[in-house]
């Protein structure tokens, strides 16, 4: 594809065997694709099974007799995340695994296909399960391999549900850049990953019995910033930050012929974000293990406005984009510098306060617990929580990314490696020099990290071109959604 994104990918699924002279059919494409995945994503389950990789020798007739003698636990419902997390690891597997062996979608008797996928995955999941007796902590019982082996048929039922779609929506994401209309298009999306997330790790409750405990607990907060979990300034922060987008879609969407006042725009895009913050709130009342907050409800409100003007102020359905204006052509620069040194300042601050840097007693042994086994650290602990801190942290690295990315817009590809690797280095500096904290230094957020920031710097033009205004999308023609 082009780097520019000249639109080369057509708007619907092809059936076509050829898109240009000289590429090859995009079945093939999005076949091979759908195969690295599932070849990246097997290694990522394979690896995060035996973590944290402490094999220890049984003799054969051992292992089999134990694992022949495996128990179903009854588990209670506070357990029951860790159930569903199971079922999610193995929904990807077989959709990406479909995705290739059907060469996204084109490929015929895709029933079949599925039958001897579904049949492998109930077989891997066995062969880890076993596994787990060489390499302990690890618990292993009957309820792993069925929860595994019923995601591995959801994700069969979602790849035969909406297999083409997904992926004709991948293809027009990173084929295209027509402004308003791929901002709503690549929006949608991330709406879809807000309400999944709010509901993870989906151990749903109705009960009268559990909703009143829950109530009456510490999982539900009545009074505003009276979290008994606590607020810090990194949790403030990301829980506003997290509805910025949907709010952004909410503005981007506004049609043509309803442009409310000035005064209008503002009372619908703080009432649009509050509802939408409540309706994710009362949803998260129901799920057993979240925490449902008046507090989240007031900064996801608040972040969805925040999307919202900025949708009106500088996206595509801006009438006068604020990036246009003389100010910001003089000072724009300055102001993009501002705001990296503050991003910068704001990671630093989350990672080392209170800055009670020492050199420790052995520093050979905290090294070594840096670069100790990779995901070590997640093993333990909530699964649930440290894919959420894991998410946070990567989501703040590509905005460091994108403000580094923007000063090296439009500039050749080695620049742009150049100020990643930048970027890159920064992230990883931050983690080691927890070394000297009392905190944990961990290489796997280390890289995490780094992978995120380069990410930032090498979408800063795709991102610019689909959320940023610019003076072609006035054209005629060029986006449905008008101006807020």
């Amino acid at each position: 594809m082009n780097e520019r994104g000249s639109g080369n990918m057509p708007a619907s699924l092809p059936s076509e065997p050829q898109t240009q002279a000289g590429q090859a059919p995009m079945g093939s494409r999005a076949g091979r694709t759908y195969a690295i995945l599932s070849l990246l994503y097997l290694g990522f389950v394979i690896y995060g099974s035996l973590v944290p990789l402490a094999y220890r020798h049984v003799p054969w007739e051992e292992a089999l007799r134990r694992f022949r003698d495996i128990p179903y636990l009854d588990l209670p419902i506070s357990r029951r995340g860790d159930l569903v997390f199971n079922l999610l690891l193995f929904i990807p597997l077989t959709f990406f695994a479909l995705g290739a062996v059907t060469r996204g979608g084109q490929r015929r008797f895709p029933w079949l296909l599925a039958a001897l996928l579904l049949l492998l995955a109930a077989g891997l999941s066995v062969a880890i399960e076993f596994g787990q007796i060489f390499f302990p902590p690890h618990t292993v019982s009957q309820n792993d391999m069925y929860v595994e082996s019923a995601g591995a048929v959801v994700g069969a039922v979602v790849w035969f549900g909406f297999g083409r779609r997904i992926t004709r929506w991948f293809g027009e994401v990173w084929g295209r850049r027509s402004g308003g209309a791929m901002a709503a298009k690549v929006l949608a999306g991330y709406l879809v990953l807000v309400i999944l997330y709010q509901l993870l790790p989906f151990d749903l409750t109705i009960r009268p019995a559990e909703l009143y405990h829950k109530l009456k607990g510490q999982k539900t907060t009545l009074v505003p910033f009276t979290d008994v979990a606590g607020l810090s300034a990194h949790t403030l922060v990301s829980e506003a930050t997290l509805l910025i987008p949907v709010g952004f879609f909410l503005g981007v969407m506004r049609r043509r012929g309803q442009v409310p006042s000035r005064r209008g725009g503002v009372v619908r895009g703080l009432a649009v974000g509050f509802g939408f913050a409540a309706l994710l709130e009362m949803g998260q009342l129901f799920v057993f293990s979240r925490y449902a907050s008046t507090t989240d409800v007031l900064l996801g409100g608040l972040g969805a406005w925040t999307g919202y003007a900025l949708a009106c102020g500088v996206g595509p359905a801006a009438d006068r984009p604020w990036l246009q204006s003389a100010g910001w052509l003089r000072w724009g620069p300055a102001v993009r510098l501002g705001a990296l040194l503050v991003w910068v300042g704001a990671l630093a601050w989350h990672k080392w306060v209170p800055f009670d840097f020492h050199w420790p007693a052995d520093l050979g042994r905290a090294v070594r617990g840096f670069f100790a086994v990779p995901f070590l650290r997640q093993y333990y602990g909530s699964e649930f929580l440290n894919a959420t801190r894991m998410v946070r942290e990567f989501v703040c690295f590509v905005v460091l990314g994108l403000l580094a990315g923007s000063f090296v817009a439009g500039s050749r590809a080695g620049a742009k490696w150049a100020v990643a690797a930048l970027v890159a280095l920064v992230a990883i500096a931050m983690e080691f020099a927890q070394v000297f904290l009392p905190r944990v230094a961990d290489m796997t957020a280390a890289l995490l990290a780094a992978t995120a920031g380069v990410i930032g710097v090498r979408l800063f033009d795709w991102f610019h071109d689909v959320f940023v205004a610019t003076r072609r999308d006035a054209r005629p023609g060029r986006f449905t959604a008008g101006p807020c």
